[in-house]
């Protein structure tokens, strides 16, 4: 079994029902799922509208290549495509940061919207064994 940490973030409007839609899917996809609260974080650059965010853990037999493919399937569903990224509208974004014991995305990991839904599940070791 393979161990993924996702952090999920929407900026549009009905942000909440983005990110509650996303946890159903994780958890059809995943055993064993634990989540964060639902939070919201400033966009990452300082302008633009605000997140809310969620973090949530699980196994999978899946593949990373898989899940990842399946996770960018699921944001395009929700509407995530080139014309809402030049707008700066995202609906849905799901990313795996941690696949087992490596961090895939190490800038999404020294984030404030990742360390604050990681630290609500149980692995703040690892955010404080990171610079950052």
């Amino acid at each position: 079994m393979n161990r993924a940490v996702v952090c999920i973030g929407s900026n549009l409007t009905p942000r909440r029902q983005y990110l509650e839609k996303a946890c159903r899917w994780l958890r059809s996809m995943l055993t064993d799922v634990e989540a964060s609260c639902i939070y919201e974080t400033p966009e990452y650059h300082g302008i633009g509208r605000p997140y809310l965010n969620m973090v949530a853990a699980g196994y999978t037999t899946e593949t990373y290549e898989t899940l990842n493919r399946r996770a960018k399937a699921m944001e395009a569903a929700c509407g995530r495509d080139d014309d809402a990224r030049s707008r700066g509208d995202v609906p849905l974004d799901i990313d795996i940061v941690i696949w087992n014991h490596d961090i895939i995305r190490p800038g999404d990991f020294n984030q404030q919207f990742f360390k604050i839904g990681a630290r609500q599940i149980g692995i703040p070791e690892m955010l404080e064994s990171q610079p950052g």
